[in-house]
């Protein structure tokens, strides 16, 4: 992950954004996946089509793993498998490991203080 894309994680991280989830209303894995996605596309300022699109873009991809590491840390609905994550997100399964484990290098190799914060923050309120 380079500098400059790890200064793009910590400005949208910095916004502070609740990921409260009303849990009546998310009745299946694609309701809670279509909700991490809005969340996600506030978070960092970016169109749901463009995480969902084919962009290659620094930010775009950033916030694409985001949801990626976001989905496997998660324990709603058990644990999300690498192919059913690459099924919403319309990637290969290995894409998707690639993907969180670069947010998960952020957080243990770089100790990027916003993504610790920002998973315990998760973790309450899940």
């Amino acid at each position: 992950m380079q500098v400059e894309e790890l200064i793009q994680c910590n400005n949208a991280l910095s916004k502070g954004v609740s990921f409260e989830i009303d849990f009546e209303e998310l009745k299946n894995e694609k309701d809670y996946f279509d909700y991490v996605l809005t969340k996600t596309s506030f978070l960092f300022n970016i169109s749901e089509n463009e995480i969902m699109g084919r962009s290659r873009k620094g930010e775009v991809v950033i916030a694409r793993q985001f949801i990626c590491w976001f989905l496997r840390r998660q324990s709603t609905f058990k644990r999300f498998s690498y192919p059913a994550m690459g099924r919403l997100m319309q990637r290969d399964h290995a894409t998707i490991m690639h993907s969180v484990r670069k947010i998960q290098d952020a957080v243990d190799i770089y100790k990027n203080k916003n993504f610790i914060n920002y998973s315990k923050q998760i973790n309450k309120q899940i």
